[in-house]
């Protein structure tokens, strides 16, 4: 088929294939898109509109990404349609056999190796999860604090030297999950309180 430039172009047109830019115009005041190669596909719109894509099955709106240009509320949104939002926004990685790598639902909870978070923020891994904070001030020395778990325990660590275990303070405290016992410079403590190996 063929889309004319009338007002309004009405039916089917099969389907569609553009070879080089497609630029949407919608109530744009102005035709010069431009020609950047980075941008094969560009919607413009006037200031203090909201540009946007929808995502439609059967005639319902599932989600949207836009950006709002308006006084009161500027940036971009990514977000699912009232109808279509107990599953959330899923992130994935890995190419054709992609995996879901974070999620946020409903809620507002964030997912980071699972699909069900159960706080604000769930770290999931069946290894070690773990949340790392990293100086990168430091020089050649990057410090690292991180926040892990492993087994039956919950650790602090600290880390010199671009974690390269040289001058490591290495595992600062643990905290046991099945009898509550803290280790200060011990891994394995075998009290309430054991501090470098000595209870107390």
């Amino acid at each position: 088929g063929q889309i004319s430039g009338s007002a309004t172009s009405t039916g089917s047109f099969g389907e569609a294939y553009i070879r080089g830019y497609l630029d949407v115009g919608g109530k744009a005041t102005s035709t010069n898109f431009g020609t950047d190669a980075n941008q094969p596909l560009r919607i413009q719109t006037p200031s203090s509109e909201i540009t946007a894509i929808a995502f439609q099955q059967d005639g319902t709106l599932k989600g949207y990404v836009a950006y709002e240009d308006r006084a009161s509320n500027k940036g971009l949104t990514i977000a699912c349609a009232t109808d279509n939002s107990a599953n959330g926004i899923r992130f994935s990685t890995g190419g054709a056999s992609y995996s879901e790598r974070m999620r946020i639902d409903n809620d507002g909870k964030v997912g980071i190796g699972t699909n069900n978070p159960t706080g604000i923020l769930t770290i999931a891994s069946s290894t070690t999860p773990s949340l790392t904070f990293k100086d990168t001030g430091g020089g050649a020395g990057s410090k690292i604090f991180r926040l892990a778990g492993g087994g039956d325990a919950f650790y602090f660590e600290g880390r010199n030297d671009d974690d390269d275990d040289d001058g490591d303070a290495g595992t600062i405290m643990t905290f046991g999950l099945t009898n509550g016992y803290v280790g200060i410079g011990d891994t394995t403590p075998q009290s309430l309180l054991d501090i470098g190996g000595a209870t107390h």
